[in-house]
């Protein structure tokens, strides 16, 4: 026996879509890769596009997930950061798939810049179950090094 009905639960996600418009306006701009160079080398070569979107940042400060990596100098700390982002916001800017729901973006090639750090992709999932269906997404950043091949915690 289900206490909520379809309609409760489509209220519910109404409001966490409200919720979100307020919520999440931090601005990250996601530098997407249109293409990949073919293996040869050969060809125009890949692309990328800045699009500018919202969410939600969340530190990792519950070690939620595994963040340092070992070398001969010992283990570096990567201090990650999760990323949600509303479904809906998703689907309606055509960054998402409408029937599983799922982010459109490449973690391989694709980049995300945070507060003028750039990171990568080291996960997805969905997350805030209404009923049926999932109504956040968040993604897992990892900052990347620089060119000059030190990193920035700051």
């Amino acid at each position: 026996m289900s206490l909520m009905k379809q309609e409760d639960w489509d209220a519910y996600n109404a409001a966490l879509d409200e919720w979100q418009q307020d919520a999440f306006q931090q601005k990250i701009i996601w530098v997407k890769n249109n293409g990949i160079i073919d293996p040869n080398g050969e060809g125009p070569g890949s692309s990328k596009t800045q699009i500018e979107i919202k969410g939600l940042i969340q530190s990792n400060y519950f070690r939620s997930w595994p963040v340092t990596s070992t070398n001969a100098a010992g283990e570096i700390d990567k201090q990650s950061i999760l990323f949600y982002l509303n479904i809906n916001y998703l689907i309606t800017n055509g960054w998402a798939n409408a029937q599983d729901r799922q982010f459109k973006f490449d973690p391989g090639y694709d980049r995300f810049i945070v507060n003028g750090l750039e990171y990568k992709a080291l996960g997805e999932s969905q997350a805030g179950q209404a009923n049926d269906k999932p109504i956040f997404v968040f993604v897992i950043l990892k900052r990347e090094e620089t060119n000059t091949g030190e990193t920035k915690y700051g």
